[in-house]
């Protein structure tokens, strides 16, 4: 188990630290060539028992990959450390199998030979050992020297031959005799065999023509890349779309968090019909407009001029003054009537701040008094001759209700 952490720890750290042992680390060996082998290069093992460091991160490791505690990992490498502390004792040479050999010198040091550990080796997987025959440069030398003379040799005797076969030069066109001797001469015995006159004419070579023109295909095959490139430009636009969308519907988002009080008053406001009719402060509650069920058009203007008649009775108004936040009005409660009230304080700085903090100016407020049951002071939004209106009007603001008697 310590090996395989060991190993696996070391496959993605430089060195690991082992306490009451010594320090392991990687140590690149590059291809060598020994005893007429070539040896590929590979990762191997140093051992240090003097370094000094602490060992809580390879017990750690431990921990995490058996699943164990930290106290019991440490454990755990305590008694493998012990145990070939005590083989080394008894035997001076330990071999811990997947990893190296231990080794005792006389002088009490400690070395480590590493083995060829394979999982810290993946890359050279494949990798053997090649004989390579060593060849003397002496010899070497001998050879490419006969070689030479040979090959001086041949081109002497090459040379030779044309100046043979040119002799029968000045026999004329006309006499075909002395062609028919020419023809045949090269069959004597005496003349030298015609291998060589073969060599000195010069071998057809072959046209090299042919190989740039498959390298210039060969070259020409990579040119679809860029539209590869392209196509990944264009996912990428996509991507920054995506990503350029969703910021924006989260700062969206956040900002309607923000002024979610105002924009439920503006809608409130805009987009909800108000279907109930407000009662001034002071001013009694009037007759309604009676509901017309008939369709008739004339019936319809008939109500709307007989209630728009001056000679009926219409009720007083009564002037309210401006409004002003720093300086509310006062009223008394009075029966019959029906108060959308929002939040009751003791005195009216509190009742100014809360009318501030909640943007309630543009309801106009003022402060209600219902002094034979409480001392407190509410704010009041609306007043109303209906029930049904009042908490109709009291359903779109959230924490108002309804005081009536």
């Amino acid at each position: 188990m310590i090996v395989k952490n060991l190993i696996s720890a070391l496959r993605t750290e430089e060195e690991v630290y082992i306490n009451d042992l010594g320090l392991f680390k990687k140590c690149f060996k590059s291809s060598q060539l020994e005893k007429g082998i070539l040896y590929p290069p590979c990762w191997m093992l140093t051992f240090d028992e003097k370094a000094e460091g602490s060992g809580f991160a390879f017990t750690l490791y431990v921990s995490q990959h058996e699943l164990m505690k930290i106290v019991d990992a440490d454990h755990a490498i305590r008694e493998w450390v012990a145990q070939l502390v005590e083989d080394l004792k008894k035997n001076k040479k330990v071999h811990v199998d997947g990893l190296g050999t231990f080794v005792r010198k006389k002088n009490d040091e400690l070395s480590f030979e590493s083995e060829l550990i394979p999982e810290l080796n993946q890359e050279y997987d494949g990798m053997n050992p090649i004989p390579v025959e060593v060849v003397d440069k002496r010899k070497k030398k001998s050879l490419s020297a006969g070689k030479a003379k040979k090959v001086t040799a041949q081109e002497v005797e090459v040379e030779a031959v044309p100046v043979s076969v040119a002799e029968p030069a000045p026999v004329s066109e006309d006499k075909p005799a002395p062609v028919a001797a020419l023809e045949e001469a090269p069959m004597s015995a005496s003349e030298p065999e015609p291998e060589p006159v073969s060599a000195v004419e010069p071998e057809p070579v072959e046209s090299p023509e042919p190989a740039p023109v498959a390298a210039l295909e060969e070259e020409s095959m990579p040119a679809p890349e860029p539209e590869v490139d392209e196509v990944e430009k264009e996912e990428r636009k996509k991507s920054w779309m995506w990503v350029i969308i969703i910021f924006v519907l989260l700062v969206i988002g956040c900002l309607a968090y923000l002024f979610k009080n105002q924009i439920i008053e503006l809608y409130n406001r805009y987009c909800i019909p108000q279907k109930v009719s407000e009662v001034v402060v002071g001013e009694p509650v009037g007759v309604e407009m009676n509901e017309v069920a008939a369709t008739d058009t004339t019936v319809v203007m008939d109500t709307m001029l007989a209630e728009m008649d001056p000679e009926e009775e219409t009720p007083i108004e009564v002037e309210r003054p401006p409004f002003d936040i720093n300086n509310l009005q006062h009223i008394d409660f009075q029966s019959g009537r029906y108060y959308v009230v929002h939040g009751s304080f003791l005195n009216e700085s509190d009742c100014v701040r809360h009318i501030k903090n909640h943007h309630f100016a543009q309801y106009e407020p003022f402060i209600l008094h219902q002094s034979d049951k409480t001392s407190r002071l509410r704010i009041c939004l609306k007043v109303f001759g209906s029930e049904g209106e009042a908490e109709a009007f009291a359903s779109t603001i959230k924490g108002a209700w309804v005081l009536s008697e």
